[in-house]
Order: C-alpha cells, then structure tokens, then sequence
C-alpha cells in the first residue's frame, strides 16, 4: 500500500472499517515512518465498547450508548490507537463528534470536553501524542461550541495558555455553511486558521453527492475544464486556504 504522492498524513479512527481500519492501516504506517497519523476517540463499535468495560473504562450503560467522552474512556482508547497503529507518538487525537454527548446541556458538554482534554495533554505531557483537536460534523455549524470556546477549554485543561489544541476537522463542502462562511473571511473556519490551528476537511464531496448536484454553470464559475469531482473539491480547498 502506497500514499498518495505528496500525502502527509492518513486519518482513520477506531469504529471505521467496523473496527479494523487501524489495524489494518499498521504494515502501511510501519512502511513509511514519515506519515503523520490522525486518528480519533468518541464513537466505538460494540466489540470495542466490551473491551473498554472488560478494561474497566467504560461501564455497561456507558457501552451501550456506543459513543463517550468520558476520561477513562478517552486515556484507554488513546492507548489502544496507539497499539493498533502501531506508532508510540500520534500525530492528532481528535474527539469524534463531541457534540453527539451533549444530553441537551451545553455546559455539560463543554464540561466534559474540557475533561477529555485534560486526558489529552496528560498524554502529550507523556510524549505520546503531538497534538489533538475536534472532529465535529455538526458542533461548530451549529455553534454548540465555538474556536474560541474549544482554545478557552484547552487553555483551562492545560492550566495555562500553553497547551496542545492543534486542530479541528470539519464537513468543508459547497452545500454547508461553514464555506459560504469562510470564503466571506467569517465562520469556524476563518477562526480555526487565525488561531493556528489545523484545519482538516471531511466530507468535500458530501457522501458523493455533491458531483451530480454541480450543474455546467457553477462548474464554469469554478473552473472550466475540470470533472465535477475535481470542481468541488478545488472549491473546499480554496475555503481551507
């Protein structure tokens, strides 16, 4: 298995693949050292969510829920990405979907964001992760939290302004608003890259939608001459930058 030329980093996450993407993803990462690798803590499958209650980091009812920020939940699968992937330093440890942890409260949630943090800089402390962040779908959209809330709850895990908030990883696609947003100079985006965080982009394409929604005039608008697929894609990196 060879990355793309120029790659730099492979994302993956421990319920992809119904659970073996990372272990699946190990000869390749073992093959090029160079790679950076992202992965992610929040959402398991229910193999993983028995191994977490039989280690003792997540309770049955909390299993059952199939998704959790919860401290010991979050220091364990950080541990297990690391053996799956077979790397003793992640690139990025991004919490999946904070948002789906809410329960209605957004204190409570912001609560428990700042708790999963905490875990994460003790594991940087550790030098066993370079960085983490937030991968939302929704969260920053919807602005149950904010840039500028995330770096306040990282800052206040830390105990001070240094800490190890790196990134955030976002739908960026012509039909969310979060484009329309940054190509104003406004929204998540915008902020993310002020504060210098990592912007990366999921869903470009939106679930393979998008080419067959872009009609000959907005393909002309974009750039004339490319495939629907590479139009839309150019347009996400265009907000990104």
């Amino acid at each position: 298995m060879r990355p793309p030329p120029g790659a730099q980093w492979i994302g993956t996450a421990p319920n992809y693949t119904t659970g073996r993407a990372q272990t699946l993803l190990a000869p390749a990462l073992a093959a090029h050292p160079s790679l950076r690798v992202s992965t992610q803590a929040g959402y398991f499958t229910a193999a993983t969510g028995a191994e977490a209650v039989n280690a003792g980091a997540l309770t049955e009812d909390q299993a059952l829920a199939g998704h959790s920020l919860a401290p010991d939940y979050v220091r364990w699968q950080t541990a297990r990405n690391r053996e799956q992937l077979g790397r003793d330093r992640l690139g990025l440890v991004l919490l999946h979907s904070p948002e789906c942890a809410r329960s209605g409260d957004r204190p409570v949630l912001h609560h428990a964001i700042r708790d999963a943090f905490a875990v994460l800089e003790e594991a940087a402390a550790a030098g066993h992760v370079a960085g983490y962040g937030v991968a939302t779908w929704a969260g920053l959209e919807e602005e149950v939290f904010t840039v500028g809330e995330l770096l306040a709850l990282a800052a206040d895990a830390a105990g001070g302004t240094t800490h190890h908030l790196a990134a955030v990883q976002l739908p960026v696609s012509l039909v969310m608003t979060p484009i329309v947003q940054a190509l104003h100079g406004q929204g998540p985006l915008a902020a993310a890259t002020g504060a210098g965080l990592r912007v990366l982009a999921s869903a470009p394409l939106h679930g393979g939608e998008l080419p067959g929604m872009v009609d000959q005039e907005l393909a002309d608008l974009i750039r004339p001459g490319l495939t629907p697929h590479r139009r839309a894609s150019l347009r996400s990196r265009h907000a990104q930058e």
